[in-house]
């Protein structure tokens, strides 16, 4: 079976889509690594960083935002947004001394948009479509690594 243009220029836009987040995140990995980083620390701040900062600050990006046809630019609002929440909760916990309780505070984020069922309507990825260029991504992974 024969496979048609169309469908293969599809997949080959995603993947110029994706390439070079992959690739920057892997050369940033084998950095890591080649200085001393165990991939195991490197997976545990992975995983922190997308459980903890970029997931509710994505959610609340959406929240009060909504949407763009971007994920790449949602998500990079959502970590600069995540980042200033666990900040402002850093400092609200030690005013109170509660310091303990900081490592729990994106807890809350996911409670209040699960409990809250008009929060719930923002989680939704609307669209598969990306109004960026094909080159942005690159660009922009040419910038980060220089």
């Amino acid at each position: 079976m024969k496979k048609s243009p169309e469908l293969y220029k599809t997949k080959m836009k995603q993947i110029t889509r994706v390439a070079p987040w992959l690739i920057t995140m892997a050369i940033a990995c084998l950095c890591l690594v080649f200085n001393g980083v165990s991939i195991v620390d490197i997976s545990y701040y992975t995983i922190y960083w997308i459980v903890t900062i970029v997931g509710p600050g994505t959610l609340v990006f959406w929240a009060l935002h909504g949407q763009k046809n971007n994920i790449i630019e949602d998500l990079g609002f959502g970590a600069v947004i995540g980042l200033t929440l666990e900040i402002v909760a850093w400092y609200i916990l030690s005013v109170m001394g509660r310091q303990e309780f900081i490592r729990w505070w994106w807890v809350t984020i996911y409670l209040l948009f699960v409990l809250i069922p008009s929060l719930r309507s923002h989680v939704r990825i609307n669209s598969n479509k990306s109004n960026v260029s094909w080159w942005w991504g690159w660009a922009i992974c040419f910038v980060i690594s220089n």
